[in-house]
């Protein structure tokens, strides 16, 4: 590598470690000191370590490193932890500046330039998840070079992933960054809206389907959104008036979505998660609660019944 190319860059970032072993280590922890020196900002992604030294092999690196963005899997090896605050923390002990720490579907986690939060993964569908880390690293070098702030980046780099595994390859389904952009608009337009739409059981034997506003998760809960449901013979005892129930309802109680807002930074890691519901909701006061029989609860609530279900958008679940 030409000293004086280094130098020059604004960036210098190194993504093949573990596949470069004459560079590896102390190679690149002086191209990263010499990138330093002279001002630059330095960067670095790994691939899996067929040698198994993981953090061996990149800990001269370390010290060097404004940014560190290695994927949840490679992180654990390198840490020996799979708790991604953890990871960082071990990482920032090492000297590192600022971590990202890619969680796949889950999208990622964030520990740099003063913030720590999650960024959630856009919702896309999936045909070759082959590039997804690289173009989500491509993505956040993008917004280091337009010099955005770090919620921004993140957000772009998501939105260039997310239409990464959209067409089969690397690199195919990745669009200019003007798409990208407008693609991001769109999105935060749509998650914006206080609405959704919502199948309602008005009264016995009366129903329709109306606006109605997206739930706020409270301290406990987390949103999701509705991915699929089932009919149940339970839903149609309630529109036939077999069973005493509240109405309206929004039935609906055999469900699966994705976690897409929660209430609570305690509850941040649930963000992405790809979740089935338990529906039954217990007291956790009565005897047969306090003794962990949550079936057997004297004054259980239920979701898609006695309250609103998954025949909408988005739902509001409890944790527990």
């Amino acid at each position: 590598v030409d000293p004086q190319v280094v130098r020059d860059a604004r960036i210098v970032h190194v993504g093949g470690t573990y596949q470069l072993p004459g560079f590896d280590g102390k190679g690149a922890g002086e191209l990263f000191a010499l990138a330093h020196r002279s001002g630059g900002f330095t960067s670095m992604d790994v691939t899996w370590d067929t040698s198994g030294r993981w953090l061996e092999t990149i800990e001269p690196c370390l010290p060097w490193l404004d940014l560190f963005m290695p994927s949840i899997n490679e992180a654990k090896e390198i840490c020996g932890t799979n708790d991604e605050k953890e990871i960082a923390e071990f990482l920032k002990d090492k000297g590192v500046k600022n971590v990202i720490v890619k969680l796949g579907h889950r999208g990622c986690y964030v520990d740099a330039f003063g913030e720590k939060y999650y960024q959630s993964a856009y919702q896309a569908p999936v045909v070759d998840t082959t590039g997804a880390g690289d173009s989500f690293v491509a993505g956040v070098l993008y917004g280091l070079a337009k010099e955005w702030e770090i919620k921004r980046i993140t957000r772009f780099a998501s939105a260039v992933s997310a239409h990464c595994i959209q067409e089969l390859g690397a690199t195919c389904g990745v669009p200019s960054s003007e798409k990208i952009l407008e693609f991001m608009e769109s999105a935060e337009k749509r998650e914006g809206e206080d609405v959704m739409k919502a199948f309602f059981i008005e009264e016995i034997g009366k129903t329709c389907v109306k606006e109605t506003a997206v739930p706020t998760p409270r301290e406990d809960e987390v949103l999701i959104k509705v991915m699929a449901v089932g009919l149940c013979g339970t839903d149609a005892h309630l529109y036939l008036g077999d069973y005493e129930n509240p109405y309206p309802v929004i039935p609906g109680h055999e469900f699966s979505g994705v976690v897409v807002k929660t209430a609570s930074e305690a509850e941040d890691k649930w963000l992405g998660e790809h979740v089935g519901v338990f529906p039954l909701l217990p007291c956790k006061s009565c005897v047969p609660c306090l003794k962990g029989h949550y079936e057997m609860c004297r004054n259980y609530s239920y979701i898609g019944s006695r309250t609103n279900g998954a025949f909408a958008q988005y739902v509001a679940v409890p944790v527990w």
